[in-house]
């Protein structure tokens, strides 16, 4: 289990679940996301590392107005496109909720496009693009 950094985004990878990990979260990821990887982080190594590789400490703002090229390093999944507003989601739960929350007064289509995304990050502040 390792780390790569993406040039494009200018964040760490986790190499093992392919989400960005936030340079501050190296360590907690390890332990919550891989408990049995006993990976033991290297705190002068991970900050020389990250000055080295012009890594950011916060992820970059990505629109959902724009469609992006597949950034290396992090996880290609399948999902579901609103046709009004190009938010990507991944079930169709979430689509069902997105309608109903964004688009009240306009019909949900029954035939919604599916097509590749990825997801930045885990946890509750997630975003897919």
């Amino acid at each position: 289990m390792g780390f790569i950094s993406n040039n494009t985004l200018r964040c760490l990878i986790c190499e093992a679940c392919r989400v960005a990990v936030h340079t501050t979260e190296v360590s907690a990821h390890c332990k919550l996301a891989h408990p049995d990887a006993r990976f033991k982080v290297n705190n002068l190594q991970l900050k020389q590392a990250i000055e080295d590789l012009d890594v950011d400490a916060v992820f970059p703002e990505l629109s959902h107005e724009v469609v992006y090229d597949e950034f290396a390093g992090l996880r290609l999944k399948m999902g579901i496109y609103c046709r009004h507003c190009l938010k990507v989601m991944g079930t169709t739960g979430s689509a069902s909720t997105h309608y109903s929350l964004e688009h009240g007064d306009v019909t949900k289509p029954t035939d919604l496009p599916t097509g590749p995304y990825q997801q930045l990050r885990n946890g509750w502040d997630r975003e897919l693009y």
